[in-house]
């Protein structure tokens, strides 16, 4: 998207009850350090896996708010 402002027409958000979110989180540097510290501290992801083929049930429990963390697809099932 870069610096440029965004233009949206409100009436499409309303409509569709849409919503714009951003998040910043730090350069690539930044990202790689921070993996770097929680590996070296020990402090594991908070993630939630689903296999692939549960792809729809995942985004829909993320939709609902079930999900409070980062779900991760995955194409190998746990066992």
């Amino acid at each position: 998207m870069g610096r440029e402002p965004l233009h949206i027409s409100p009436g499409w958000l309303v409509s569709g009850e849409r919503r714009v979110l951003g998040v910043m989180t730090g350069t690539p540097r930044q990202s790689e350090q921070l993996l770097d510290y929680s590996v070296l501290t020990n402090i594991p992801p908070a993630i939630q896996t689903w296999p692939l083929d549960q792809a729809a049930l995942a985004y829909e429990r993320l939709r609902n708010g079930q999900i409070g963390y980062r779900a991760v697809l995955t194409s190998i099932r746990a066992g």
